[in-house]
């Protein structure tokens, strides 16, 4: 029973590590431009792709070149609309043109197809998934009492393992005395 506890406390570790890992490569390929691994960690901000992508979420991506785009793919590109001028946008390809150069693409929650269309250049990635556990605890970590929580607990977590390690390993007094 102890080595299961161990054994769930760790994993609950390495999870938050890998989910701290790929929110830093990501933060490094944001602010530098360099792709640190082919899929990456992003925030999709606003509505526009909801019910699919909800806002304030966190989506896997991957790497991709612009030939790998059809109809109907959900890509992330640096933005030539004006008022967002080489932002990351999300938004999924409505139409290809120009022999796979060019994309007309469409917030899933949007009205009509953007107005300035995709470059094969401005593509960096395509859509693979939601990421709903990372969101749970990135938006965990983001609120004062979320994140005393999350240290209270991992210091709890802690503690219990190494008491726990410490009464497997060490042999029970008991076993030691002679009987008199």
């Amino acid at each position: 029973n102890s080595i299961g506890k161990i054994i769930a406390n760790v994993l609950f570790f390495l999870l938050i590590a890998v989910a701290v890992f790929l929110i830093t490569t990501t933060t490094i390929e944001k602010t530098t431009g360099k792709k640190v691994l082919p899929y990456s960690l992003l925030r999709v901000i606003t509505e526009s792709m909801e019910p699919n992508i909800p806002a304030n979420s966190y989506i896997l991506v991957k790497t991709v070149s612009a030939g790998e785009i059809k109809k109907g793919d959900v890509i992330t590109f640096r933005s030539r609309d004006p008022q967002i001028q080489g932002e990351l946008n999300t938004h999924r390809v409505v139409d290809v043109l120009n022999g796979g150069t060019e994309f007309v693409t469409k917030g899933d929650n949007n009205v009509a197809d953007d107005e300035y269309h995709v470059f094969s250049e401005d593509i960096l990635s395509k859509y693979v998934c939601n990421m709903p556990v990372v969101t749970f605890f990135v938006n965990l970590y983001s609120s004062k009492a979320g994140l005393i929580v999350t240290l209270a607990v991992g210091i709890l977590a802690c503690v219990i393992s190494v008491f726990a390690i410490r009464k497997a390993v060490k042999p029970d007094e008991t076993d030691d005395k002679e009987e008199i």
